[in-house]
Order: structure tokens, then sequence, then C-alpha cells
């Protein structure tokens, strides 16, 4: 059972967000009320890659039509390869065509001084980055981003995703136990799943052996 994947948020509700104002801008972007190109940033582990996979597969209605590039692996080339998405969403009925750059500032400098003239020239179309470091990028190319930072997400954020998780696994739980089970993650989604799965195969070890 890997439920880091069996449970992936797909809506905005689905999303362990502590902050009520964060999750209301997460919301208004996969609404498309709020169209800018954007970049997730915060510490490792604190679902900016998630929310991100969230909005643009609200915004295009399908998951799978949202391209994800790597910015340890973007070069000029790419440039077009997101025209190219763009142009295919808009085909597809898409009103804010979007696609993800994942630890965007990983772009080679020169690439994020393109980008700048890139985003400006082509205001149709939304780029969501994500990066544990945005203090590192390029100045002047992060100010045409509207930034919005995921902080480690608290223990009582999490109380009510975790035992929704366990009642579909159909384990027994109390919350004491929940709660002791994501207070060991400090904050990283990551974390808070693995421990969500070893509870549950040691839940039904036990049961198994009685």
């Amino acid at each position: 059972m890997k439920n880091n994947h069996k449970y992936n948020p797909k809506k905005v509700d689905d999303l362990v967000i502590g902050d009520p104002d964060t999750r209301q801008r997460i919301a208004e972007y996969a609404a498309g009320i709020r169209n800018e190109n954007l970049i997730l940033h915060g510490p490792a582990g604190t679902g900016k890659t998630t929310a991100a996979s969230v909005i643009a597969g609200t915004r295009c209605g399908d998951p799978d039509l949202a391209s994800t590039y790597i910015g340890a692996d973007f070069t000029a080339d790419t440039f077009d390869k997101i025209l190219n998405d763009w142009q295919w969403q808009r085909i597809r009925g898409v009103e804010v065509p979007t696609v993800i750059i994942d630890e965007i500032d990983q772009i080679k400098p020169i690439d994020q001084y393109r980008m700048r003239r890139f985003v400006e020239q082509h205001t149709w179309g939304s780029i969501i980055g994500t990066t544990n470091r945005h203090y590192t990028m390029d100045g002047p190319l992060v100010d045409r981003f509207d930034q919005v930072e995921l902080p480690p997400i608290s223990t009582d954020a999490w109380i009510e995703r975790a035992s929704t998780i366990l009642d579909a696994e159909g384990v027994s739980y109390t919350p004491d136990i929940v709660r002791s089970i994501v207070a060991t993650s400090n904050g990283s989604i990551r974390d808070t799943m693995r421990a969500i799965d070893d509870y549950v195969i040691a839940k039904r070890n036990v049961n198994q052996s009685v």
C-alpha cells in the first residue's frame, strides 16, 4: 500500500494547508479567479508540487493536460514546448492554459533572464513554479510572479486528513493515536504519509496474527 499516491489530493479541499488565507489564495488560483504566474515556495515536504498539480488539474479539468517540467532540465527549447502545451490546452477548451515547473530555481540564469521576456510576451498562459529557494532566483523574474509561501504543516492541520485516510483504510484508531502519528512528521507531507502507512500496515499485521 502506498497511501502517498493513493490519497494524492485531487481538489483544493483535499489539500492540507493550515493557514486559511493561503488556502483561499490557492483556491482562487485553481478556480481561475487569479491568473498570474505563480511561485509556490517553502521548505521541503510542505506540498508545493501537490498544490501546483491541484491548481493546474482543476483549471484544465484533466490533470494529464498540465505538463510538468523540471528546472534543472530546462533549456531554450522548453519555451516552445510550453507554448505547444498551452495551445493544446486552448484547443481542449482550457480557459487558463497552465504548466508547472518544479524546482524553478534550478533553471539556468540565462534562461531565467529569457523567461522574463517570455512571460511578458505570452500573458494568455500561466506558469506555476515550485521551489525551496526562490531567494536565489533572478530578482526581476521573481517580481513577475505572485509568490505564495507554504510553511510547514501543523499537527492540528493534519488531524482531519489523516483521520479520513485511516477511515478509508478501515483500521481502528483513537484521536490520540492520530495525533501521535502526525506529530512525528515535522510538517512534512511525505513523512506524514509514511507514518500513516506504517500505522496501517502494523495494524493489519496485528489483525492477521490474531
